[in-house]
């Protein structure tokens, strides 16, 4: 495909200059793309070790790098090896790449590092997609039965295992009746990540349940004092204190 005057002046654009290509499907992004990587290394700007593309779907990395490897064998270029274990790929999988080379530099144990093929967002019909979580682990105290990490793999609902933070990559349709491996992807991906506050709360002050953080607290001993009931646990104070929490940002909105 012979690029048009647009795409030729992003293929040209130097290493030193940004550049943001916006287009829809089947404009030539990914033709643009690759051959921009191959001028690129061509002009020496950087070699195929110094390449990181990423994009959200195996099939749009993979394409992306056969395009680009076809492109140096079509001129009979060496470097097509190198490009082989170049860094074309999605967020996801590099993600992994990083925790996997650097995670004992970073003093974390390989056993702390779970994968889990599975680990699949969604919540009903809409945006979904594969995520990364962060956990922590408050020990066999709330694990009596000593299960471990089968309460993760399994998904089993546990209080040792708490989940503070994670990574969305959203980009995919979830729909009703369909099987996850035929979402139809996104016009617009996106990585969705948060930590949960009330659960780092509940982490850092060592309490049983986010309810006993000093964020619900005030409120439970203002409730005590109004019905004349100790709390204990009791569903009835959570629902209230949670409805009232949340009425506060409603009229503060």
């Amino acid at each position: 495909m012979k690029p048009n005057p647009i795409q030729q002046r992003a293929i040209d654009s130097t290493a030193d200059q940004n550049l943001l290509i916006s287009a829809g499907a089947g404009s030539g992004k990914t033709a643009t793309l690759t051959t921009k990587i191959y001028e690129m290394i061509n002009r020496g700007e950087f070699t195929p070790d110094q390449l990181l593309v990423l994009t959200f779907t195996n099939n749009a990395a993979h394409e992306m790098k056969e395009r680009t490897i076809l492109k140096f064998n079509e001129q009979g270029s060496p470097r097509a090896d190198e490009m082989l274990s170049c860094h074309i790929q999605t967020f996801d999988s590099f993600c992994q790449y990083l925790v996997k080379t650097y995670a004992k530099e970073l003093g974390i144990p390989e056993s702390h590092i779970v994968k889990l093929e599975g680990n699949f967002w969604e919540i009903g019909e809409g945006p979904s997609g594969p995520d990364s979580e962060i956990f922590f682990d408050r020990g066999e105290k709330y694990d009596p039965d000593k299960v471990g990490l089968k309460l993760l793999q399994e998904e089993i609902e546990n209080d040792r295992y708490i989940e503070i933070w994670n990574n969305v990559f959203s980009m995919y349709n979830a729909k009703e009746g369909v099987p996850r491996d035929e979402y139809k992807e996104l016009p617009s991906k996106n990585i969705d990540t948060g930590m949960g506050v009330e659960r780092m709360a509940c982490i850092l002050q060592d309490a049983e349940t986010n309810y006993e953080t000093d964020l619900f607290l005030p409120m439970i001993e203002k409730l005590e004092e109004i019905c004349q009931i100790d709390y204990s646990g009791q569903k009835e104070f959570k629902v209230i204190v949670d409805h009232a929490r949340s009425l506060t940002f409603a009229l503060s909105d």
